[in-house]
């Protein structure tokens, strides 16, 4: 082999490695720090609640993210950046519900269920056995 065909092949084995080495790390800069939150909407009959609006609100930036729970009752933000997030949910002849601490961590997966949302013609009371910290308004 002469010394130009060795040369030659080391710079396209040094480039090879730097294109590798390029596509890794562009790869970890553009990799999401994101987390998910998600869960379902009930009423006190545990029926589920289509249509019901619900936010996150990231509050160290106040950065709102809204949805609405499916035909299911089910909602999913499965994509949110990482940081302490509220969560409210409203729906049509439902009392509002808030739920605040949430903290949400690199690939953690939080489910919020909301049990038994009040009617708001009823009395504001918890439900027995509930141990979701939320509040209702």
């Amino acid at each position: 082999m002469s010394a130009s065909a060795k040369t030659n092949s080391r710079v396209v084995r040094g480039l090879s490695m730097g294109t590798v080495l390029v596509c890794f790390v562009l790869q970890l800069a553009w990799s999401a720090v994101t987390g998910r939150i998600s869960g379902t909407v009930k009423d006190p009959t545990v029926a589920v609640v289509p249509s019901a609006q619900i936010t996150v609100v990231e509050t160290q930036t106040g950065i709102k993210t809204e949805s609405k729970t499916d035909s299911a009752g089910f909602y999913s933000f499965p994509s949110l950046p990482v940081g302490h997030y509220e969560l409210e949910v409203k729906a049509s002849g439902f009392r509002d519900f808030k739920q605040t601490g949430l903290i949400l961590d690199v690939n953690t997966a939080l489910t919020i269920d909301i049990p038994g949302a009040e009617v708001k013609s009823g009395r504001l009371s918890r439900l027995p056995n509930s141990s979701n910290e939320g509040t209702y308004r």
